[in-house]
């Protein structure tokens, strides 16, 4: 039941989301919070916005944290500041803070100064910031870039 009522939202979220929340939301257990998830999914891809608002209205229960957290990881990459904007209502702390690092390593990459601001308020623990903020060489933000060939550097055929 679980997975075809995932298919049906898959489908159906695409055209009307309206219409498939509503049919969602009379789902009961893990079919409506698995529902819930593959409809925030896709719901963000095509209006993140609406996405949010419908969010906003849902009970407080496992269906609403798995939409959550679905909205979330589909933001994280593309549009990190507004995945960041929802990460407060995952409750869950372990999942928060994997939520957090997800949103901090893409946000990173785009806009270093904004997520700085936001991870050091976060609630993230300090040993987590700093290794985002400060990673082993070779990884991070701004990895090596190693020099480019030169007609005198050595080449090697195999």
């Amino acid at each position: 039941q679980n997975a075809a009522a995932t298919a049906v939202i898959q489908q159906w979220a695409a055209t009307d989301p309206s219409a498939a929340a509503t049919w969602a939301g009379t789902l009961t257990g893990d079919a409506r919070a698995g529902a819930f998830a593959a409809l925030a999914d896709n719901w963000a891809q095509n209006d993140p916005a609406a996405a949010g608002q419908w969010l906003a209205s849902l009970p407080e229960d496992d269906a609403r944290q798995a939409a959550v957290q679905s909205y979330i990881n589909n933001l994280s990459n593309d549009n990190p500041q507004m995945a960041a904007a929802y990460v407060s209502q995952i409750t869950d702390p372990a999942q928060r803070n994997s939520a957090i690092e997800s949103i901090a390593q893409s946000w990173l990459q785009s806009d270093p100064a904004a997520a700085k601001t936001w991870l050091l308020n976060s609630g993230l623990p300090d040993d987590r910031i700093q290794a985002l903020l400060n990673p082993p060489a070779g990884q991070g933000v701004n990895p090596p870039v190693p020099p480019p060939l030169s007609a005198a550097s050595p080449r090697v055929y195999e």
